[in-house]
């Protein structure tokens, strides 16, 4: 950009030099009509000043409405991106809580009697608790981007909502990084000694619904605002045509 301004100013300099060239010449030429030459020459050059001005203000405003353009759009992008993200990572995390319970551990966590688990449910639990932590990374990489770069306007109420998810993953996590080399074969740990995993797969109303469920309707609700508000603008803002006039059935027919 720098570069083009030197360049506009070194092409009008060098046509105003042309023209006073011109004149030099044309005093030698027509020395009677030397006045009259220098006084266009004069306006010359002040239409030229003032159309270098004007175009160079439009196109540096052109340019700026352009900037803002590509920041808005990039900025969208970024929040339908995380809004997609919040999305799947809640579906991921209900996946893996029905996974468990279909395979029947929360079940075994309240027997009587030091259950057994077969090898298809422990491969259940240990692929259940991979991707629990997949979306707790997913998570905390939303945080982080959140922190550094200002995209929702309801950032603060979206910081609360993703502690909390966070916080509630990181038991379950922990948990299984002391107890889950246990459970590798027939003769696996026992999983009444998962109490985070007990309250995970407990009643929904009970543990899933404050934890998870409602932090993370209050995260996609205010993307979707976020999202909304911002379509609402362009559709505003972006010219409309008004009806188009059709002779009426009458006078069509005659």
């Amino acid at each position: 950009m720098l570069a083009t301004k030197r360049q506009k100013a070194l092409l009008a300099l060098t046509v105003i030099l042309l023209i006073a060239f011109v004149v030099v010449v044309g005093t030698f030429i027509v020395p009677d009509r030397a006045a009259d030459l220098w006084m266009d020459a004069a306006e010359g050059a002040l239409q030229l000043a003032v159309v270098t001005v004007i175009g160079g203000a439009v196109a540096a405003t052109y340019r700026r409405i352009d900037s803002d353009r590509e920041r808005r759009r990039a900025r969208d992008e970024l929040r339908f991106e995380i809004f997609q993200q919040l999305s799947s990572g809640y579906q991921q995390l209900r996946r893996v809580r029905r996974n468990l319970k279909f395979a029947g551990i929360h079940i075994l966590q309240s027997s009587s009697v030091r259950p057994r688990l077969r090898p298809e449910q422990i491969a259940m639990l240990r692929d259940g608790m991979v991707e629990l932590v997949q979306v707790t990374t997913m998570l905390e990489q939303i945080t982080q981007e959140l922190d550094v770069r200002i995209v929702f306007d309801r950032r603060e109420e979206m910081f609360e909502a993703l502690f909390k998810i966070v916080a509630y993953n990181e038991r379950l996590i922990h948990e299984w990084q002391k107890r889950g080399v246990e459970f590798w074969d027939a003769e696996s740990g026992d999983v009444r000694d998962l109490p985070a995993l007990a309250e995970f797969l407990a009643d929904t109303q009970v543990s899933f619904r404050p934890n998870v469920r409602v932090p993370y309707d209050d995260l996609i609700r205010a993307v979707q605002q976020q999202l909304l508000q911002q379509s609402r603008k362009r559709c505003l803002s972006a010219p409309t045509r008004g009806p188009s006039r059709r002779p009426a059935s009458g006078a069509a027919a005659r």
